[in-house]
């Protein structure tokens, strides 16, 4: 029973263990990307996160508040406990990248600039998986690297750290009853 009890319960359309509500939460229509919070990965120790599962949507469009109450319902429909949802706005962070790009002596600089900024572009843009992703500088490097063969060498002047977003303080939740 231990070991199938919340594949079980899951086969009734209702969301149990963490991948169960992550994939719910990425069902539902004009959701690009979900991230979901449980208690133990938020606070374990915080009375006031107690059944408390938070949800950090990205969208294709704003949502108006109708639109988000009607997400929340979904949520709330699809699990088996007595659980609360708390709706979360994904918050941008921004990435200044400056980086001097040395080419091989046949290569065209001007393309080498363009195909590095639509590989830029392309690691940044909304799309499953990257809410609350972790951005390093050897994925910044090798995106432009590979973004053209006539790069020889790039000299990365900015940032100058990984952008570490995973570990980020939670506040605490807003709900409404």
């Amino acid at each position: 029973y231990k070991n199938v009890a919340s594949a079980t319960f899951g086969t009734f359309g209702s969301a149990v263990t963490k991948q169960q509500y992550a994939s719910t939460a990425l069902n539902y229509p004009g959701v690009l990307d979900a991230l979901v919070l449980s208690q133990r990965e938020v606070n374990p120790f915080a009375n006031e996160f107690m059944n408390v599962v938070r949800v950090v949507v990205l969208t294709n469009t704003t949502w108006n508040d109708p639109q988000k109450d009607e997400y929340l319902e979904y949520m709330q429909n699809h699990t088996m406990y007595a659980v609360r949802f708390a709706l979360e706005t994904p918050v941008a962070n921004e990435v200044n990248i400056e980086a001097t790009l040395y080419c091989y002596a046949w290569a065209n600089p001007t393309q080498a600039e363009l195909l590095a900024n639509e590989a830029l572009q392309a690691l940044f843009e909304a799309r499953p998986g990257i809410v609350g992703r972790d951005i390093f500088l050897s994925e910044i490097y090798n995106t432009i690297q590979d973004s053209y063969d006539g790069i020889e060498y790039i000299d990365l002047k900015e940032p100058l750290r990984d952008q570490i977003v995973s570990n980020r303080a939670v506040g605490k939740p807003s709900l409404s009853v």
